[in-house]
């Protein structure tokens, strides 16, 4: 939490036993696979980040991106197993650093005329990760 509180405020952080200098947060979707009927594309998800409520009981959902079988696809071409990172601007977490273990990630789906039915994706894990990189999505 503190380090996340010390992202949120723009500085870069340290994490015990590591000498990396940490500057941004992404969520990670790891293992993503899509079926046969999600290949044939006609729907994507938003991929939501839920902040649990403040102290004034006001919960905050930021869309982080979308999902779907073209990025799924355009993945899978750099090998597998898939894995897409959705980078966090700095600032969600400079008030919310001290609730990020109640964080969790939602997946909205929206079809196209004809979406196709069932199962479409599949993920193994969906993470919060600190990254080196100084990059304020």
């Amino acid at each position: 939490m503190r380090a996340l509180a010390q992202i949120g405020t723009g500085a870069a952080t340290s994490l015990r036993a590591s000498p990396q200098r940490y500057r941004s947060v992404q969520v990670v979707l790891d293992n993503v696979v899509i079926t046969d009927a999600g290949k044939l594309g006609g729907y994507y998800y938003r991929v939501i980040l839920n902040l649990s409520p403040d102290a004034s009981s006001k919960s905050q959902s930021i869309a982080i991106g979308t999902l779907g079988a073209f990025e799924i696809s355009g993945a899978a071409h750099h090998g597998n197993p898939v894995r897409l990172r959705y980078r966090i601007r700095r600032a969600v977490f400079a008030g919310a650093a001290s609730r990020i273990g109640l964080l969790s990630v939602s997946f909205v789906r929206v079809d196209g005329d004809e979406g196709p039915k069932g199962a479409l994706i599949g993920l193994g894990e969906v993470r919060l990760e600190t990254s080196t990189d100084d990059n304020d999505a």
